[in-house]
């Protein structure tokens, strides 16, 4: 009998543990890294260079707002295009190419935001249909400032998980669902100055109301682009959090284990 309850104990156990290790582990972003594009060689505009299956919202795509960085050449001036001072880490911890943004191209002076400029580089990438629950968003952002410029300058990225992509040009519709934003950098040593690679994790919920809604990440770059920053983005990654369900199935396996160990030694 002892035998039997805990194969019947580990079972549970290990179906809950796979179900909960397959949750937190499964990224629901394809191509978070940059690294599979059509288009010429990196570095290039996003028009250019289309890392499939992102997309580019704003006037600017195509121009020299939105780029994808090989390793080693932000700060190389090799198309005539926008690039950093040199001294940048122009290698991303997670490897490859990454992705730069200049938030409101062609808008100066004044803050950055898709209200007050719609312009505004976004790029977004559909999801499909998700479960309602909770979800964690991660990636690594960095900052520098465009060769040529001085003064201080600030960057970040708005991240929204909803039915439209946050830039109000190209998706047009009024957006619903969860926006955060992703920790300010500060740069105040230009010209050369840099805010390095650093990693960022956000919180997201995707409501029962959005039951059967195919959803959209967006990466929307703001700054302030009268002393043009660069922001950068690499490793994108979306995971669903194991339902308390499945933690509770977890803890009940665990707990039978101990309680039948207990049983055991007393007999």
């Amino acid at each position: 009998m002892f035998a039997r309850m805990k194969q019947a104990l580990a079972a549970l156990l290990a179906a809950a543990l796979a179900l909960t290790t397959s949750m937190a582990q499964a990224t629901l972003i394809q191509n978070g890294g940059f690294e599979s594009y059509s288009g010429t060689p990196p570095p290039g505009t996003f028009g250019a260079v289309r890392p499939d299956p992102w997309l580019c919202a704003g006037p600017y795509c195509n121009i020299a707002a939105v780029k994808i960085y090989a390793q080693g050449t932000a700060h190389l001036n090799l198309d005539g295009g926008m690039h950093v001072y040199p001294g940048f880490p122009s290698q991303s911890p997670a490897g490859g190419n990454f992705l730069a943004a200049d938030p409101c191209y062609g808008q100066n002076p004044g803050p950055c935001s898709a209200t007050t400029f719609p312009g505004t580089s976004t790029i977004y990438q559909p999801v499909g249909i998700l479960t309602p629950g909770k979800y964690v968003v991660s990636f690594w952002q960095a900052e520098g400032q465009w060769e040529g410029f001085t003064g201080d300058t600030t960057g970040q990225w708005e991240v929204g998980l909803g039915d439209i992509c946050l830039n109000p040009v190209s998706c047009t519709g009024l957006f619903s669902g969860d926006i955060h934003f992703s920790p300010l950098m500060t740069n105040t040593l230009p010209p050369g100055g840099f805010v390095p690679w650093n990693f960022v994790t956000l919180n997201f919920t995707v409501p029962t109301t959005a039951a059967g809604v195919p959803q959209y990440l967006s990466f929307m770059a703001l700054g302030n682009p009268s002393v043009p920053p660069m922001v950068f983005l690499d490793g994108v990654s979306l995971t669903q959090v194991p339902e308390p369900s499945s933690l509770s199935i977890l803890g009940l396996g665990l707990c039978g284990l101990v309680m039948l160990g207990l049983r055991r030694r007393r007999a």
